[in-house]
């Protein structure tokens, strides 16, 4: 089982557990049937898609699983496995159709959504500028809580709507720490904050 069924499931790029998460935006059920109703619309006989895929165990099981799941709904998908910075050079350079990449994420909601979709990002490999943009923006600018959460959850809605990312789950955040280790705060992007740490002898 991928992660050991520890990854959350989510459609959204901020943990469920931040106040910026969208609660109107709930993952929805699998349907392979409107899967294939969609497909029989969209007139193409044999839907085939190539993702990129970094060559790591955990990326590369991800990508069979997802190749799978597609494959019940007539999509050929073909997986193109590559070493981490090539994916990102050809994602750069817009040389894919899809690419399966993860995200060490922010604090901070701008740092998870502009970074990587705002018009003028430069990291904003797949070229997404849609209707949500007006409201990063004022994201970046307000000061008060209230009104920024809910300036992200309609931009979030806005995103989930649009698709530019499928984004499919959150990794396992599990960390193990000594007795005598001091003033350490988990943070929900998983990244290790040294500040005010001290070692009790």
């Amino acid at each position: 089982m991928l992660y050991e069924g520890n990854a959350l499931p989510d459609n959204q790029p901020i943990w469920p557990s931040s106040p910026y998460h969208s609660p109107d935006r709930p993952v929805p059920p699998r349907d392979v049937a409107k899967a294939e109703a969609l497909i029989k619309e969209s007139g193409v006989a044999h839907p085939t898609l190539e993702m990129m895929v970094v060559n790591s165990s955990d990326q590369t099981q991800l990508g069979q699983m997802i190749q799978s799941m597609v494959g019940e709904a007539g999509i050929e998908m073909k997986l193109q496995t590559l070493e981490f910075q090539t994916l990102l050079s050809r994602q750069a350079k817009g040389d894919f159709q899809a690419s399966l990449i993860g995200w060490s994420g922010r604090i901070d909601p701008d740092g998870n959504i502009y970074t990587l979709l705002g018009c003028k990002s430069p990291t904003n490999d797949g070229r997404y500028c849609g209707a949500a943009e007006p409201l990063l923006l004022q994201g970046q600018a307000e000061t008060d809580q209230k009104k920024r959460d809910e300036i992200y959850h309609q931009a979030l809605n806005q995103i989930v709507d649009d698709r530019p990312v499928i984004y499919l789950y959150h990794p396992p955040l599990i960390e193990a720490m000594n007795a005598k280790l001091t003033g350490y705060t988990f943070h929900i992007d998983g990244i290790l904050r040294m500040q005010n740490v001290r070692w009790a002898e």
